[in-house]
């Protein structure tokens, strides 16, 4: 995620009573330098997550802060050690340093409340944590260390907690406006007992899904889900819409060394992870990013933000009131929610997101030589949508390597002449995008790359073309060549593709 969290790891010199760094690590019965240390640092999110810098500025500061004693080693992934990735994930690591397999995990607050810790659901009521500013204030000082409190009976000491930033509904179809827009509908949303009740309030069907699961409700443009501007690309891909003042949630990560851990190091060693936690969490702070700015990349890439009015804004808070008023029963949750109101009432006004539409690279004016841009509004625009599996691919003709390179799901945009290509690949779930343009001539639309700024070769494909309601299938596939290609005709026109805009 580039320009968004730019961690400042300045490691700063941090006194620690009268220990020095050489302290922290020690030294042998010999004489010589105690052994480094590694402890394992466990999440379910992949290096390059929007979270990933806070790990490392963790790992820097407890490096710097030990002289070299302390090593922190990040187990990325983590919750796919006992098999595939799958369901309650964020709940696979914490079973995991609970266990004893990990020492440290980063897991969301919203994860404990399955596992039989309470102390952090207030974090998960509806429409409560609405700004960054808030964000940041519940996040350190008294009220953290509280909440973090809670977690001593899991086994677990918390080091700090870890903003990352709000969270939105995005569709492909129309925007979540109100209730009624999900009624019914599946939503995609990490798995917590607190955050389900949300969205079943809205009459919703929470699931957590993932894998093959996740790909058939993408490629089906169906799925609803509950994610963030950071994340939703790797998730969804960029092509959804959502309502930029619908924030139902945010996402509040938790930093958790084992307490048996903690209890078997030094005074100076415990003080080294609880300092550099502090660090990496302030050094995050001081960089949180504006939420109007991100929507501008999200619209920059393909999205599209709009505003939910007041009248269903109103909808969807008043449908999950009830999930607010259940915390309040237990007084220990009432009182959090109380602290947080008051911080939020003292901070000024969230900034809005304001609504844009997707940034489409400029077409070229067309070379008056070339064959006429001219789509006449014959061709069928709109978001269309395929997946294919690298079996298939090779069933209809493609060789085995085609398959793997091409199984996946596509989508293509068709707009006034301009083309966004996306996939996603089964294999390794890689995501590529690309932009070009097309237009009709004589009954085919042709597909052309968009180095050439126009219709002209270089040309991806050929095809002609049948709609039948909301089912696109290309037919007499060919290729820039104008030859008849396995694999092309296997990939582009092998299904029908489904409009989901």
């Amino acid at each position: 995620m580039t320009g968004r969290w730019r961690i400042r790891v300045a490691l700063v010199v941090v006194a620690l009573g009268a220990v020095g760094c050489a302290d922290v690590g020690g030294a042998s019965r010999t004489g010589g330098p105690a052994p480094v240390l590694t402890l394992r640092l466990g999440t379910h999110d992949q290096a390059s997550a929007p979270v990933a810098p806070v790990i490392r500025a963790f790992a820097e500061q407890v490096a710097e802060l030990s002289g070299g004693g302390l090593r922190i080693e990040p187990v990325w992934e983590a919750n796919s050690a006992d098999g595939p990735p799958g369901q309650d994930w964020d709940q696979r690591v914490i079973r995991r340093v609970v266990s004893g397999e990990l020492d440290l995990a980063l897991v969301p607050t919203r994860a404990w409340d399955t596992e039989g810790v309470g102390s952090l659901a207030a974090l998960s009521a509806p429409f409560l944590l609405d700004s960054h500013p808030l964000l940041a204030e519940v996040t350190r000082g008294d009220l953290a260390d509280e909440l973090l409190a809670g977690l001593e009976g899991a086994g677990v000491t918390g080091l700090a907690l870890v903003p990352e930033g709000l969270r939105h509904v995005f569709a492909f179809d129309r925007p979540v406006l109100s209730p009624g827009d999900v009624a019914g509908r599946v939503l995609r949303t990490p798995r917590s007992d607190t955050g389900y009740a949300v969205f079943r309030s809205w009459g919703a069907v929470p699931e957590d899904l993932v894998g093959s699961e996740l790909d058939a409700a993408v490629a089906s443009g169906e799925v609803v889900a509950d994610s963030s501007f950071a994340r939703v690309a790797g998730l969804l891909g960029p092509l959804t819409t959502v309502a930029g003042n619908v924030t139902p949630s945010a996402t509040v990560h938790t930093l958790v060394v084992r307490s048996s851990i903690l209890a078997g190091l030094t005074g100076a060693q415990a003080d080294v992870l609880s300092t550099a936690a502090r660090a990496a969490r302030d050094a995050l702070l001081a960089d949180l990013p504006d939420e109007a700015a991100l929507a501008g990349e999200f619209c920059a890439a393909g999205g599209r933000v709009v505003t939910a009015g007041a009248d269903d804004l109103a909808a969807l808070q008043q449908a999950a009131e009830p999930v607010t008023r259940l915390l309040e029963q237990d007084p220990s949750h009432r009182a959090v929610l109380d602290r947080i109101r008051v911080l939020r009432a003292a901070l000024p006004p969230p900034g809005a997101v304001p609504p844009c539409e997707p940034v489409l690279a400029p077409v070229p004016e067309p070379d008056p030589a070339a064959v006429p841009a001219d789509t006449g509004g014959a061709f069928p625009e709109g978001v269309y949508r395929m997946e294919v599996s690298a079996e298939g691919l090779v069933a209809q003709g493609a060789t085995p390597q085609d398959g793997r390179n091409h199984g996946g799901i596509w989508t293509m945009t068709f707009h006034d002449g301009r083309l966004v290509l996306e996939d996603r690949r089964s294999g390794d779930g890689q995501q590529s995008s690309s932009t070009g343009v097309y237009c009709v001539v004589d009954s085919r639309v042709l597909v052309a790359d968009r180095q050439s700024g126009q219709c002209v070769p270089p040309v991806l494909f050929t095809a002609g073309w049948q709609l039948d309601g909301r089912e696109l299938r290309f037919t007499e596939v060919r290729d820039g060549d104008d030859r008849a290609s396995a694999l092309f005709d296997a990939l582009w026109g092998g299904q029908a593709w489904t409009r989901i805009d």
